[in-house]
């Protein structure tokens, strides 16, 4: 009974350190760092100011996601931009366009654009040369999407396959159209919206710009409002082959609640909750290296008692520094969280003030050396069981019977 006993556990020893053997593991360890921890106070020329308190609590980043993938297999970004930070209106006579630069020679085959649809019409898209950067009238593509085939009420991406895939050059102009089917529609319910980032001269996608048509695509202008503000729409472009590049991008969701109250001689309080938040990204090639910043993006006041989500542009990694062989490289994610107020009263001389700052930092690490793929995380091990592995079980699953059989026919 005994040797039963022994070898049920040796057994259940096996499968697991097998088991254990035959992953592959892909991880993220964060860590959660409360250091420079700043707060200073400053008062102008009242010197009735005698007192100043604080009642200070902070409580951490609720959630981090860091994502790691190529879009699909087989299938490479020839161009692309992405940072929704507005919108505008598809409905009626207004076309809109965006231009782009093919950065890669290969197979165009699928567009994919960052739509909305607030209403029961089908979109018109079309695939046009570009000519001193506007659309030309020579139409690559053309097609009418149904409706039904894009989520009403959502933001969504798009993906809109090419009905004759176009051999393109690196550097190659074309234009993305897109309007509503006979030119319905209107601002109020009955529109599109199409998501774009508007930038001082048109510097948030160097290579293209969005355009705009009032007389059904006969003529385009670059779209500029105000004097010297440009837009550029969400896009991508995606080749069939080509020139790999490897893009990440960084997301985070917080939940943060700050309470900060000062108080007077006379009891004058202000709660303090207004936040600005940087997003640093870091790599170095060996751990005994000093890190070297590899993009930065700030968002300024952030209010706080709330859960809100935050989306980086995608991050290029391909040239420069950079290099296709991420997987050599050490990744850290830093969320600095800085908050400045100040803090005024009725009773205090308009020249009074008292400022309060804090920054806190989150650092995040993220360790993909060796990995052979790129795969999503978020905060846990993902774990992939290898083949071999199931195969090595079963051998012992057997052999463990066999072994089992013959001991009850010797007792």
């Amino acid at each position: 009974m005994k040797s039963k006993i022994l070898t049920l556990i040796l057994l259940i020893i096996a499968i697991s350190v097998v088991i254990s053997l035959g992953y592959d593991t892909v991880y993220m360890s964060d860590v959660l760092e409360l250091k420079n921890l700043r707060i200073s106070t400053y008062s102008g020329n009242n010197t009735r100011l005698s007192y100043v308190g604080m009642d200070k609590t902070l409580s951490a980043i609720k959630g981090y996601i860091l994502s790691w993938y190529t879009e699909k297999p087989n299938m490479y970004l020839g161009a692309y931009f992405n940072d929704p930070a507005t919108y505008m209106y598809v409905f009626g006579s207004n076309w809109w366009g965006q231009t782009f630069k093919v950065n890669s020679s290969g197979t165009l085959t699928t567009i994919s654009i960052l739509i909305y649809r607030a209403w029961d019409n089908d979109l018109c898209f079309e695939l046009r040369e570009v000519v001193d950067g506007l659309p030309t009238s020579n139409i690559l593509d053309s097609q009418v999407i149904p409706y039904t085939s894009i989520p009403l009420g959502q933001d969504v991406w798009l993906n809109i396959t090419l009905s004759n895939p176009i051999q393109v050059s690196a550097g190659d102009m074309y234009a993305i159209i897109i309007h509503q089917r006979d030119n319905l529609g209107d601002s109020s319910s009955k529109y599109y919206k199409w998501y774009a980032k508007k930038s001082w001269k048109g510097g948030a996608y160097p290579d293209g710009d969005a355009v705009k048509s009032t007389d059904n695509g006969g003529s385009w202008t670059v779209y500029e409002y105000p004097s010297g503000y440009y837009y550029d729409f969400c896009f991508k472009a995606f080749l069939e082959n080509g020139t790999q590049i490897s893009l990440f991008q960084v997301s985070f969701d917080h939940s943060i609640n700050s309470k900060y109250t000062v108080a007077y001689e006379s009891d004058v309080g202000k709660e303090y909750n207004t936040f600005n938040y940087t997003i640093n990204i870091y790599h170095n090639v060996d751990t005994n290296q000093s890190w070297v910043l590899a993009y930065s993006v700030s968002y300024k006041n952030v209010s706080s008692f709330s859960n809100q989500h935050y989306v980086s542009p995608w991050i290029q990694l391909l040239s420069g520094s950079y290099t296709e062989d991420y997987h050599d490289y050490y990744w850290k994610i830093e969320v600095v969280v800085d908050a400045f107020d100040s803090i005024t009263g009725s009773t205090l001389s308009k020249s009074s003030y008292i400022i309060l700052s804090d920054q806190f930092y989150w650092q995040s690490y993220a360790d993909f050396n060796g990995l052979a793929e790129l795969v999503d995380t978020n905060m846990n091990v993902d774990t992939v069981i290898q083949p071999y592995s199931i195969i090595l079980v079963i051998i012992i699953v057997t052999t463990y019977f066999i072994v089992n059989k013959r001991m009850m026919e010797r007792d």
